[in-house]
């Protein structure tokens, strides 16, 4: 059944959001059927979001949400509190031009091309040496980590690594690997206390995208390869998976759980997996999504692609309005990707946020729809806020 509704207010099935538990402070909600829904505070000229970290135009990172490991990078002692606002990062050297948040720990790739992460490091997610200090709430140098050009991170509480792709084009991957999605010569499992190349993966990429379970990197050619585990099972360089994909033609990858998808040369957007957004075996185009593509997003219960004139189209569950047209139908999944609705401008780009879908306009402003983030109005935090159409965040 599909319905058309006002945006409303529920109570939240669990999910990523009960880690943010606020948001921007002295946030004003306005209500209204089919209207943008804005959130006062300063327009910080956002270029780039991940998770609950953004970068700046300046090359400023700011976070916002848990400090449990010091997350929040601002060099206080880690605590149980939760920040009702960014939070700008402490101690970074330099101009930052990449982020990557993963599940207690987050990064920043330097103008200089180095990396500097903090939050936690239990299993070397800070890529230290070794697990000490236990966290750190500002930021530290990556040790032995060639020069990168982009940033990753996943994880939960089995898999919470970062990857870096380096200037010559390799794949160096940190962090906690327990169950081997880490393909490491002689380190089948356990932690990468530092920086390690990926077997087979030392020179020749373009693109990569990680996910917990596993991850994808497009070569110079056009190729793809693929590593880790996947719902059937097993661990190492994927070669089914792997052998699934285009041979040539691939331009850039995203992976979640057990699916993958892929942006053509061409502009049209192919996936394969059993999430809810990819019920295929074998890559095949999404529908409405046959050319125009400029860079896809692919999450575990939704899918969505920036075209090239800037308007976002998304495929998948709207359980919760993800697909941002306008509707709630919780009977279906769309696998056909719908415009999203009353974008007030150009979008840059997209990322995930538990039940909410993000979008980077060209501005520098943020809106989101879907399950948002929780808002704060005066000293009282609301529920999880629906958005049916993209509400601005700042």
């Amino acid at each position: 059944m599909r319905v058309e509704e006002p945006d409303r207010m529920h109570t939240p099935r669990p999910t990523g959001l009960v880690l943010l538990a606020a948001s921007f402070a002295l946030a004003l909600l306005l209500a209204g059927c089919g209207s943008t829904q804005v959130l006062s505070g300063p327009n910080p000229h956002v270029v780039k979001m991940s998770g609950t970290c953004y970068l700046t135009a300046l090359g400023d990172v700011g976070c916002w949400g848990d400090n449990q490991f010091g997350e929040l990078g601002n060099g206080v002692n880690a605590s149980s509190s939760i920040s009702n606002a960014p939070v700008k990062i402490v101690g970074l050297a330099g101009r930052a031009i990449d982020i990557a948040e993963g599940s207690f720990f987050n990064c920043a790739l330097l103008q200089d091309r180095r990396v500097q992460c903090w939050g936690t490091n239990d299993a070397g997610e800070l890529g230290q040496g070794d697990a000490h200090p236990k966290y750190s709430a500002r930021p530290l140098f990556v040790r032995g980590l060639a020069p990168a050009k982009e940033i990753a991170a996943s994880g939960d509480n089995v898999n919470d690594y970062g990857c870096a792709l380096t200037v010559r084009g390799g794949v160096e991957c940190w962090g906690r690997n327990d169950t081997g999605a880490l393909v490491v010569r002689n380190k089948p499992r356990g932690a990468l206390l530092t920086a390690t190349y990926v077997d087979g993966l030392t020179s020749g990429v373009t693109s990569l995208s990680v996910d917990t379970d596993h991850a994808c990197a497009v070569r110079s050619g056009g190729s793809v390869t693929c590593w880790g585990t996947w719902t059937r099972g097993g661990y190492g360089p994927l070669n089914d998976w792997t052998n699934l994909a285009p041979k040539h033609g691939v331009r850039a990858v995203s992976t979640d759980g057990g699916a993958t998808c892929v942006l053509m040369d061409v502009g049209s957007v192919e996936c394969w997996g059993y999430p809810a957004t990819v019920e295929s075996t074998h890559p095949t185009v999404v529908a409405g999504l046959s050319k125009g593509v400029r860079s896809v997003l692919l999450t575990q219960n939704v899918g969505c692609a920036v075209m090239d004139r800037g308007t976002v189209r998304c495929w998948g569950d709207d359980s919760e309005g993800e697909l941002g047209n306008g509707y709630i139908d919780a009977s279906v999944t769309f696998y056909r990707a719908v415009q999203v609705k009353n974008l007030p401008g150009a979008v840059r780009s997209v990322t995930e946020l538990g039940a909410g879908t993000y979008a980077v306009l060209t501005g520098g402003h943020v809106v989101a729809w879907g399950g948002v983030i929780p808002i704060q109005i005066g000293n009282e935090v609301s529920s999880e806020t629906i958005h049916l159409r993209p509400a601005q965040v700042f």
